[in-house]
Formats: structure tokens, sequence, C-alpha cells
């Protein structure tokens, strides 16, 4: 369940947020999936490594423990850390604020970003739900845009719903004051 926001302030007020935005924050399940996700990432970059290195131990004959094939799998083992603490970190910075005309998605480990896509400029809705996400009730909504697209994670059925609701409304209403 997304924690819903309080009122927003600072850059947020300056951009026109108001009561009517929903702020939506990772709960307990996104945390998960987002762990969950980064561990099964890192362990798929994980097995190429192991099999670069299991090559190596029986074309050249060497003991696992020789430099070569131990240090391919210490990158790939420096590559599953990585992953996972990319699950670990990403939803810490992460939120996804619902309005009435536009979406915002704030993301980043280091460096913050904020993206604004606006219903009446989505062309596409793409919905996705992997095993994983079902099993914690999430989905993942795709949106795209003549300028490229925003990719909202784990998001609650219902706000996926609201967001592509919202996005037909604007559709039909036709295009607003440019």
């Amino acid at each position: 369940m997304w924690v819903r926001g309080a009122r927003m302030t600072g850059d947020a007020a300056e951009r026109g947020f108001g009561d009517d935005w929903l702020v939506r924050r990772p709960g307990p399940r996104e945390r998960r999936w987002f762990q969950l996700h980064g561990l099964i990432r890192g362990a798929f970059w994980f097995i190429p490594f192991l099999v670069v290195a299991l090559l190596w131990v029986f074309w050249f004959e060497v003991p696992f423990r020789d430099s070569v094939p131990a240090g391919i799998a210490a990158l790939g083992v420096l590559v599953l850390v990585l992953q996972v603490a990319w699950g670990l970190a990403f939803p810490k910075n992460w939120s996804v604020s619902i309005g009435p005309s536009e979406v915002m998605v704030e993301h980043g480990i280091v460096r913050i970003t904020r993206v604004f896509i606006s219903y009446d400029r989505v062309q596409q809705i793409d919905k996705v739900s992997t095993p994983v996400m079902t099993n914690l009730d999430l989905v993942e909504l795709v949106l795209h845009s003549a300028a490229g697209g925003v990719r909202l994670y784990a998001l609650d059925p219902a706000d996926s719903e609201l967001i592509a609701e919202r996005v037909r409304q604007q559709q039909l209403s036709g295009p607003g004051p440019t």
C-alpha cells in the first residue's frame, strides 16, 4: 500500500500542487518488490559471470582459486551486491504524485529527478504485472508520449486505474489550452 502524502511544500507548491493531488510513497509491499526485483536482477547478471569463470576453469584446467576465474566470479558477486543495494536504496527517494491534469514521478539514488507527464500528452498506456508483482498485488504502469515516457513501478492497482481513467477523460474532453 502506498503511503498517502500530506500537503506538499517547497518546489511542489510552486508547481501548483494542492489538496487534489495524491502523493504516493512506497509502503511495505512496494519496498518488498524493489528488494526482490534487485535480487532477481542481480542473480540474473551473476549467472553469466559464474558460467564464464567455470568455462575458464574447465578450458584451461586451472583451479577455481586461480586469479582469473576467482576475479570473474568476484566481479559477478559485485554486480549482485550492487543490484541488491539498488533494491534497498531506490525506494527511499521514489514517489508518485497523481494530479488532476498530470502525473509527477520523483526518483533517484544520488541525484533526484522529477518527471512530469500531462494526461493529454499520453499516447499509450501499458500495464505490466510480473509473477512477483501479482503475488504482492502490484502493477507497473508505463505512460508513453511523443517526448518519451515514464515508468511507474510497483503501483497499487487502484492507483493505476485512477491514472488510466484520468488519461481517458482528458483524451475524451479534447486538447486543453496551449
